[in-house]
């Protein structure tokens, strides 16, 4: 299973538990900006992706006798974290809240002088953030793990502990409802 620690990144966090112990610092800022760009997009709540990221930093810390030193630590270290926003997810859904924070998620603009430019830009991102949050967790989960960890399908199968073919399955599923509902004009009331 690749690590999700960033590909262009020169230094491994270290792998052995001792090693990583001794050496967490690293491992917070090797996975650190991902593992919060994760939570992000998964709960839909910026604020309590950085609340959610280091509780998963604490966990991890923890339970590193837990971690087979054998395999990666990114895939093990994300496991975490997916589960940590999924007990986030079932709370608000049980306190009957709805995700606020998705103007935070929207991609900034790509400095165009052009402020029409500029906002279709940020409208567009915003309606794909909104489309992954309507997407069911067993679609959103493989589509964020491929398209924003960059994991291989073989990776995200292993992980969802699932076949191949139902994960490329779950990411066709996905893609054609997004492009569905991205495809569709929004209503405008008069």
């Amino acid at each position: 299973m690749p690590d999700a620690s960033p590909p262009s990144q020169s230094t491994e966090p270290p792998r052995s538990r001792d090693a990583l112990r001794d050496r967490f610092e690293d491992v917070v800022h090797a996975h650190g900006a991902r593992l919060r760009r994760f939570l992000a997009r998964y709960t839909g709540e910026p604020h309590a992706a950085e609340d959610l990221a280091q509780e998963t930093f604490i966990r991890a810390y923890r339970h590193l006798d837990r971690f087979d030193d054998r395999r990666p630590f990114g895939p093990w270290l994300f496991t975490l974290a997916a589960n940590l926003g999924r007990d986030f997810l079932r709370a608000r859904f049980r306190r009957g809240e709805t995700s606020d924070g998705l103007d935070a998620l929207a991609e900034p603009a790509d400095g165009s002088p052009d402020p029409a430019a500029a906002l279709r830009v940020r409208e567009r991102a915003e309606a794909l953030e909104h489309a992954l949050l309507r997407l069911p967790a067993t679609l959103r989960e493989p589509v964020l793990l491929h398209y924003e960890l960059e994991w291989p399908v073989a990776a995200i199968a292993a992980y969802l502990r699932i076949d191949e073919g139902a994960v490329k399955t779950r990411l066709h599923r996905a893609r054609r409802l997004l492009h569905a509902w991205l495809s569709t004009p929004p209503s405008r009331s008069p």
